[in-house]
């Protein structure tokens, strides 16, 4: 069982500044400050070899002063292991296993990490039980609480910004749906049941959303009795998924003016003309992505297709597009306020806690970039020259913060803090 945890709430505090230029503003051609080296360490770990938390790094969630991991235990054979670090004093972590005493654990979707008070939530069903529990493990890695909680198939968890818990499944009969809304003390503070095969997932600025044959929007979680619009979902059409949430979340983002992004994804097979039954190449299957702006209204206001390799990640009242090299930022008009070529190919696209743009590439290079202007915060290169053959993962907290993991040629790992200036 392998899972990644999802910085539950982050996605609050992801909405960019997209103040900036008219669309007539001049490209920025300039190429990333020259990037320095890595300043003196905060503290190092040493990962012990029977572990594993790099295939996981870059997802860890910063929270409450502490990091988390999930991570790989060979010794205990599963993934049902989160580590955690303090982020001031990191060479004392402690371990929580999920299963706790049991032999047999199932999952309920992929824990949560509250950015509010540092607690893991996740549900599960152990050894023989018959029905799910929810649980909480504080910020010191002890059990909180638990309550038992019915649970079906195709359903989500979710930390709100009020620290309450949302949780949702749909019957076996898909007949109905369900949403639980737990307080952080694990008392229920209410349930709802609506009508059909819905999967709810929880948006920034509380918004909520359910996709079925149509995509519903939802002005807050507390109110699924009528959403604010819809959209119907035909054709094969289906709302992708938000590429840095992991697999939870639907990639719709209200934004700060009143609209919302959406991004679509469609698979279409290409025709072929030779008979009976086929087994398709990957060549043979493509993928129609299009990127659409709705008003408060649920009109669609635009639409505009996108690349198979582009990211898109939202900003306050716009979006950012990187297409290889080039990294943009549009407003709700679907109109350019700035662009910047990339110094680097293959930099990893993310936004950090505190807004500023993460770009980290597979060579050890990391870029914090301004959100509004484009202009270099900080520029790091791990390894110079790369002379050491050493494999990077990086982590970016905000304010500087930054996480490194190293895995040398020998198979010796460890974990490294920085504080950049």
């Amino acid at each position: 069982m392998k899972f990644r945890f999802k910085p539950a709430l982050l996605s609050l505090a992801l909405l960019a500044g997209a103040a900036g230029a008219g669309a007539d503003a001049p490209s920025m051609q300039a190429a990333e400050a020259e990037a320095s080296v890595l300043p003196k360490a905060d503290w190092a770990y040493t990962v012990p070899e029977n572990q594993d938390l790099e295939s996981g790094f870059a997802w860890g969630a910063p929270a409450a002063g502490r990091l988390y991991f999930d991570v790989y235990d060979k010794s205990v054979g599963n993934g049902s292991l989160i580590q955690s670090f303090a982020q001031d004093n990191g060479p004392a972590p402690w371990m929580y296993d999920f299963r706790g005493d049991a032999v047999n654990m199932s999952l309920y979707r992929a824990p949560v990490v509250s950015v509010k008070n540092g607690d893991v939530y996740f549900a599960a069903k152990k050894d023989a039980e018959q029905q799910h529990t929810l649980y909480a493990v504080n910020a010191k890695g002890k059990l909180k609480w638990k309550t038992p909680v019915k649970l079906e198939v195709d359903g989500n968890l979710f930390v709100r910004g009020s620290g309450d818990i949302m949780l949702s499944t749909t019957a076996l009969d898909f007949k109905t749906s369900t949403v639980y809304n737990f307080g952080s003390d694990g008392k229920l503070k209410s349930k709802k049941v609506v009508n059909g095969a819905k999967t709810f997932a929880l948006l920034p600025r509380d918004y909520a959303s359910a996709t079925g044959d149509k995509l519903e929007v939802y002005k807050s979680a507390d109110n699924l009795d009528k959403p604010l619009w819809s959209y119907p979902l035909q054709g094969g059409l289906r709302v992708a998924a938000n590429i840095r949430s992991l697999e939870s979340a639907p990639a719709v983002y209200p934004l700060s003016g009143g609209g919302t992004l959406v991004e679509f994804s469609k698979i279409e097979l290409k025709k072929t003309t030779k008979p009976g039954a086929q087994v398709y190449d990957p060549a043979d299957i493509d993928e129609i992505r299009t990127l659409a702006l709705f008003d408060a209204k649920g009109s669609k206001k635009w639409q505009r297709s996108l690349a198979n390799d582009s990211i898109v990640l939202p900003a306050d009242n716009g979006f950012y597009l990187q297409n290889g090299q080039k990294l943009e930022l549009y407003g709700a008009d679907n109109k350019l306020l700035k662009s910047k070529t990339l110094a680097e190919k293959e930099l990893w696209l993310n936004i950090a806690s505190d807004g500023d743009l993460v770009l980290a590439g597979k060579k050890g290079q990391v870029y914090v970039l301004n959100p509004q202007d484009f202009s270099t915060v900080y520029a790091v290169q791990a390894d110079p020259g790369q002379k050491t053959g050493t494999k990077y993962s990086f982590l970016y907290a905000g304010k500087g913060k930054l996480y490194v993991h190293e895995t040398q040629k020998n198979g010796a790992k460890k974990i490294t803090a920085y504080s950049l200036k």
